[in-house]
């Protein structure tokens, strides 16, 4: 039986009557009340789990004004809303138990695109790569980086105000922002940008909302700008949310988009963005440089940043082992020369880019000539340098990956994003770390660390097992002792990733500047409807706190053990989008295309084998292609063979097929349907697959059945490579991971077979004077016939080794020698000219069975083995 969840929490009639006037009203896009579309949603790139009452699609902008109008009626004062984008966050801003709007899937269009000018004017749920693919074309790009841009939504950058590698060069996405649409809470488009003094008075001359705010806002500022200026840190990475001291520009113009920017949705709905993009720079360069120590590289990075350098970011010897492991590693191994093989302990790369090869080159150059000067100063060990585009982007890979590798640690205790944005000045940064580090090594945490070091960011990520009783009071031990570091040392808790969760702190963090933070949203989100409880709360309503908001952990905890065992991978996707964009407008044929082509190493096999043209698998696979932005084939005349990028997609695609089919056995009412592809060793086909095959033909005609015969080798390759679903093979002798799962069939006694016209004097004797026809020594059977002559101190004079049963019956039968087989049913008579005769010794048996990936296929796997077993075996 495939494991059942526990019912979410009933939808509350409030919640539906408003989902159904919204309908009525004319709203365009999707609504959905489903459990399934709920659970799905209930996580993102955080910790966190709360299962939302409905979620909203808008269409289009119209659609958010009927929201927000819907919202500002009186009978519908108590409902909450929180936007989403790609789900990317790592503190729960788009979680909410109310109503989420999720942007992502229809207002993501690239509205126009001004190559004069030096613009983008896109919807909220354009992803960040998506902009950028589309402004290359005219040599431009959107500036601001962040690890997650193929998911990430503009309008979560800005509701963040993101920002990540590059940032002292092209600053935060509030720096790219010219002009934003947003739907204010009464319904009112207000379209924000900087405004002179003429223009502020007519906004707040205005009788509306958007009159009330830029009165309010305006006066907050005026009356509160000592404070503001006291209370916000000389920080490359600003105070977001609110961030009242940017408020008014150098030319003095009043800009509502600095509060906007990094609101997190807490005061509208961000419809439209207008965004300065920036030339591409022509020519990059990059510099390895690697360290004894990771405090050396930490202490180094301050020396590093005067170069001129458009970043500097480090990457610890934790992140450096788990890429050595990545298929990503083998586009940097040239970068990492071996260092009297010891290992690299920390790496800075140091990016110079620029529109002239010249001045690129220059500021390379005396880098490198104090680097050659100093040697091993300073904990170096020594640099490579990687020029242009692809090289460059090589290592810009492994760094961008340093989440994804960290997320993939195996074990319970994982690493996870609570305290990983923290932000204090550069000057600071080694000493604050250093410290963060005795802090975790006190409580026994692992942790993994790499970052931005000359803005004073760097991402640390505790490895928690959330399942553990007690985890969330680690979390709120943590965070309370890096809360307590960051203001020791000047700095900020949310450097990067905005506050979500970690709201609970604005106070301590604002002191007295907090009520002006308050007013702020109270004049915005007049009924605190707008994800409530993150930044500012209104006085006598409650902020979210990092223990008080329900874990993934808290309902992971509560699945036994078993089903967790079967599902343990699954467990740790968090939802935060990673394959969502790759997969908009693609389905899974594509992906059963490239398993396809995979299988048979040739397109026209493919085609062949899956009834199509060539060229149509050719066009399928060019469109995953494009859909996932990698190259996933090379071709060699008519052969096909898979990148790294393909490989790893074939694994993964599998896995999805399998559980799409899943899907499909679950929405037939518990009627088991599908096919199942069953691994089968040669002597099980002989004995146990044709009666099985029986059995399921009259008990299960809605099963399709396809047998792969193979060695028992072969098979645990294929199983683990998502070509079959299960295996009747050997039981391996080492130990089964754990996401496999193993049912006994039998065991199978050794038995001596020799011809029926030799004369029978025991079985030591018998081995001893007649010819031995051996199975394959290295298969499972003939070890366990080695191990038993050895234990004998039989020498058996070998004639032949061959890896066929069959085979080796055949020529017993003709007289040419004896064999040592296991007994798996086959006939011994005079007619066939064998007798077979057991060795006597239970401890030379062997075990077989079905070996499984749990979770794959079970309800298949499970009718199949009760075939077996109800007598389709003797």
């Amino acid at each position: 039986m495939i494991p059942r969840l526990s019912p979410s929490p009933r939808v509350p009639s409030l919640t539906a009557t408003f989902c159904a006037e919204l309908r009525a009203r004319g709203f365009a896009g999707d609504l959905t009340m489903a459990e399934a579309d709920r659970t799905a949603l209930a996580t993102d790139n955080s910790i966190y789990q709360i299962t939302p009452q409905a979620i909203a699609f808008p269409r289009d902008r119209d659609d958010l004004v009927r929201i927000a109008t819907l919202l500002a009626e009186e009978r519908f004062a108590t409902v909450r809303i929180a936007p989403r984008g790609g789900g990317t966050g790592t503190n729960g801003q788009s979680l909410t138990d109310g109503i989420v709007v999720d942007l992502s899937r229809h207002m993501n269009r690239i509205l126009a695109i001004d190559p004069v000018r030096r613009t983008a004017r896109v919807e909220a749920g354009v992803v960040k790569d998506q902009l950028n693919a589309a402004l290359a074309e005219h040599g431009l790009f959107f500036a601001p980086e962040l690890s997650t841009s193929n998911r990430a939504t503009i309008g979560g950058m800005i509701s963040t105000d993101a920002c990540g590698q590059g940032s002292c060069l092209y600053g935060k996405t509030r720096d790219h922002v010219r002009t934003l649409t947003t739907v204010l809470a009464d319904g009112t488009v207000w379209h924000s940008e900087p405004l002179d003094d003429d223009r502020l008075a007519a906004a707040q001359a205005r009788q509306d909302l958007a009159g009330a705010i830029h009165r309010e806002v305006d006066k907050l500022q005026r009356e509160n700008a000592a404070l503001i200026d006291k209370t916000f840190p000389p920080l490359n990475r600003c105070l977001t949310g609110y961030d009242l001291a940017h408020l008014r520009r150098a030319d003095g113009r009043f800009d509502l988009n600095a509060v906007l920017c990094g609101s997190e949705g807490t005061l509208g709905l961000l419809a439209e963005a207008t965004l300065n993009v920036l030339p591409l720079p022509s020519h990059v360069a990059l510099v390895n440089l690697r360290y004894d120590s990771f405090d050396a590289a930490l202490r180094d990075a301050r020396t590093l940043v005067a170069f001129g350098a458009a970043s500097v970011e480090t990457v610890d010897s934790k992140v450096l082992g788990l890429a050595q492991e990545d298929p990503v590693w083998e586009g940097v191994t040239a970068y990492f020369p071996e260092d009297a093989g010891e290992q690299v302990q920390g790496v800075n790369l140091i990016e110079f880019v620029g529109d002239g090869a010249d001045a690129v080159e220059a500021a390379l150059t005396r880098l490198t000539a104090t680097l050659d000067e100093a040697g091993t100063a300073h904990g170096r060990r020594g640099y490579t340098v990687a020029r242009g585009e692809a090289e460059v982007g090589r290592l810009w890979a492994m760094r961008k990956k340093a989440v994804g590798l960290l997320g993939n640690t195996k074990g319970d205790r994982r690493p996870m994003a609570f305290v990983e944005d923290t932000a204090v000045p550069p000057e600071h940064l080694a000493d604050y770390i250093a410290e963060f580090r005795a802090a975790l090594d006190r409580r026994g945490l692992e942790y993994g660390m790499f970052g931005h070091v000359d803005a004073g960011v760097l991402h640390v990520r505790p490895a928690i097992d959330m399942k553990a009783p007690g985890a969330e009071a680690l979390v709120r031990a943590v965070t309370e002792d890096v809360v307590a570091l960051t203001q020791r040392y000047g700095g900020l808790l949310w450097g990067e990733h905005g506050k979500g969760v970690r709201s609970e702190f604005s106070p301590r963090f604002f002191g007295p500047l907090y009520p002006v933070l308050q007013a702020v949203k109270a004049a915005f989100d007049p009924r605190n409807q707008f994800n409530p409880g993150e930044i500012a709360a209104p006085e006598g309503a409650a902020l979210l706190t990092v223990d008080g908001v329900p874990t993934k952990g808290q309902r992971d905890r509560t699945i036994p053990a078993h089903v967790r065992a079967g599902y343990d991978e699954a467990l740790h996707c968090n939802g935060n989008g990673a394959w969502s964009g790759k997969f908009r407008a693609l389905n899974t044929r594509f992906l059963s295309t490239l398993c396809a082509v995979a299988d048979a190493g040739s397109l026209a096999g493919a085609a062949r084998a899956m009834g199509l043209s060539s060229a149509a698998v050719a066009e399928q696979i060019q469109t995953l292609e494009r859909g996932l932005g990698v190259r996933l084939i090379t071709r060699l005349g008519r052969a096909v063979t898979l990148t790294d990028e393909g490989r790893a997609v074939v694994t993964a695609g599998r896995d999805i097929l399998r559980r799409v089919a899943d899907l499909t056995q679950v929405a037939q009412l518990g009627r088991l349907s599908g096919t199942l592809r069953i691994g089968s060793v040669s002597t099980a086909l002989m004995s146990v697959v044709p009666p099985t095959l029986r059995h399921m033909a009259e008990h299960h005609p809605e099963i399709a059945l396809k047998i792969v015969p193979g060695t028992s080798s072969q098979l645990l390759s294929m199983l683990e490579g998502g070509a079959i679903d299960c295996a009747i093979t050997v039981r391996p002798t080492f130990e089964i991971a754990k996401e496999f799962g193993w049912h006994l069939i039998r065991e199978e006694p050794l038995t001596l077979v020799c011809p029926a016209e030799l004369p029978f004097e025991g079985v030591e004797a018998c081995l001893s004077s007649s010819p031995m026809i051996s199975m394959y020594r290295n298969s499972p059977t003939g070890r366990i016939a080695e191990r038993f002559l050895q234990d004998k101190k039989i020498v058996a004079k070998e004639l032949f080794e061959i890896e066929a049963a069959e085979v080796i019956l055949v020529l017993v039968s003709q007289g040419l020698g004896v064999s040592l087989l296991p007994d798996y049913g086959f006939e011994s008579s005079r007619e066939r000219r064998i007798r077979k005769m057991a060795v006597g010794d239970r401890a030379y048996g062997r075990p077989v069975g079905i070996l499984y990936r749990r979770g794959a296929r079970i309800s298949l796997i499970d009718a199949f083995h009760a075939a077996i077993k109800n007598g389709a075996i003797s």
